[in-house]
């Protein structure tokens, strides 16, 4: 027979894992009452942490003229800072920007906009940015 389980690390979770745990946790659990294996859900019970929601990061202006100063002024070059400024810009994640294709440009006056899905799978530009 096993012995004692060994303790979790000495190190204590952030308020953010505990709450992560406890909702998987709750989710299994509620799929055992679904499928009538259990009477209740335990987890309903227990007080989730407060989580803080982190302050967004980002690169600031100078890091981010320090990484236009080291692109050629190549086509490329020039599709990399164009890219660099929209992720920048935008607030887009990396793959929203970079699985563009033609059809969701478009350019209306001096403004060069794309079109995105939003929720729902809506189509929408971005908001202007002020």
């Amino acid at each position: 027979m096993p012995g004692p389980m060994p303790s979790a690390s000495p190190v204590r979770s952030s308020a953010v894992t505990i709450a992560a745990r406890l909702a998987c946790l709750s989710s299994f659990y509620r799929f055992l009452v679904r499928l009538d294996a259990v009477a209740l859900n335990p987890c309903e019970r227990v007080e989730r942490p407060r989580v803080v929601p982190a302050s967004p990061r980002g690169l600031s202006a100078e890091q981010i003229d320090r990484l236009f100063s080291v692109l050629p002024g190549s086509p490329s070059g020039l599709r990399d800072r164009a890219i660099i400024l929209t992720l920048a810009l935008t607030g887009r994640r990396r793959g929203e920007i970079l699985g563009r294709r033609r059809a969701t440009w478009c350019v209306r006056g001096e403004k060069f906009l794309y079109t995105y899905k939003g929720k729902r799978g809506k189509r929408e530009l971005p908001p202007p940015v002020s």
